[in-house]
């Protein structure tokens, strides 16, 4: 399912799963800082991918690869993709999409949470160190600081519940 907003797309993602025999199509450079070992029940060190053909197909779609892992003789991509992207990655014969997830807006904030979050971020509360603090944001808000502060956590709070259940569900 793609989520649109004025004939934009907001995005979403696609967990897939690249079956590969990792011996035959990626080639290893050892690393001069970490030993690289791929022994039965090891993996350690790091690896850095000089060719895959079928990591450059993925990426030849348009998709951002968000996180990945090699194991079991599969590289397992967690991708970002746009319409258009997810449409090129679902023609790959070698990608086998384990699931589809959309990435929809934080539309949980209310207009004022909104305003709040807005106004503390252009004037530097996120800052380090911070430009504006509780008491600047509810003088220019016109409120009580501990309204600002409830606000706040409140509105901090549902962010980071959204971004948790998109991420880490």
């Amino acid at each position: 399912m793609v989520v649109e907003k004025k004939g934009r797309i907001l995005g979403f993602s696609v967990d897939g799963t690249i079956s590969v025999l990792v011996d035959r199509r990626i080639s290893l450079v050892e690393s001069k800082e970490h030993e690289c070992t791929f022994n039965e029940g090891e993996e350690r060190g790091i690896i850095q991918i000089r060719k895959c053909e079928c990591i450059a197909e993925v990426l030849s779609t348009g998709c951002v690869v968000l996180s990945g892992t090699i194991g079991g003789g599969e590289i397992v991509l967690r991708l970002l993709c746009d319409k258009d992207s997810l449409e090129r990655l679902l023609s790959l014969s070698s990608v086998e999409v384990k699931s589809i997830r959309n990435y929809s807006e934080v539309t949980v904030l209310t207009p004022r949470e909104e305003e709040v979050l807005r106004m503390a971020y252009e004037l530097g509360f996120y800052d380090s160190p911070r430009k504006c603090g509780v008491r600047c944001l509810a003088s220019k808000l016109q409120v009580s600081p501990s309204t600002i502060s409830e606000i706040m956590r409140r509105t901090e709070r549902k962010i980071i519940e959204w971004f948790l259940s998109q991420f880490y569900p």
